[in-house]
């Protein structure tokens, strides 16, 4: 039988960019030693708003079609558009949900599918991939409105190993 770990969850995590701002992110992680893979999501929807609050119709598809997921998680950190971290840590995953600049948590002005978002987004990846609990590989649920930023991550980030498409995860 596999290792199934513990969840450990540090909220709004400072995660510095190269222009000196500070975006934050949750980090939900295996609570214990050892180096982890980490599954991000970066994005303007609120890393803190329950799925239930956002999108009532979501959470109702999820009642009706999906026992399996009520089975599995309290889905009390289910947000919208990002994997359920109480799928996925125990499993030896890390999940890290960052508020975009100007969104939620993260002070600034919001500017979407701009240059600057994209660095954004490439900074946290790059922060992620040096932390002394990621093995260097950040897996990028990559959806819908993010699909134009794959071809510059791919290419530039250094720690991003995966892109998600659809974010089914």
């Amino acid at each position: 039988m596999a290792t199934r770990y513990e969840m450990l969850m540090e909220c709004n995590t400072a995660i510095p960019m190269r222009d000196g701002a500070v975006l934050r992110g949750d980090v939900f992680r295996p609570k214990a030693d050892g180096k982890f893979p980490v599954l991000m999501t970066f994005g303007p929807y609120g890393k803190d708003v329950p799925l239930k609050e956002f999108m009532q119709e979501a959470w109702d598809a999820i009642e009706k079609f999906y026992p399996d997921i009520i089975a599995n998680s309290s889905l009390k950190n289910l947000v919208w558009e990002t994997p359920d971290p109480e799928c996925w840590v125990p499993d030896g995953y890390i999940i890290i949900r960052v508020d975009a600049r100007g969104c939620g948590k993260s002070p600034g002005r919001l500017a979407p599918n701009s240059p600057e978002e994209f660095r954004d987004f490439y900074d946290a990846i790059e922060w992620a991939g040096v932390q002394p609990w990621c093995n260097s590989r950040s897996y990028r649920n990559l959806l819908s409105r993010r699909r134009p930023v794959a071809r510059r991550l791919a290419q530039a980030a250094a720690s991003l190993r995966a892109l998600p498409v659809d974010g089914h995860l």
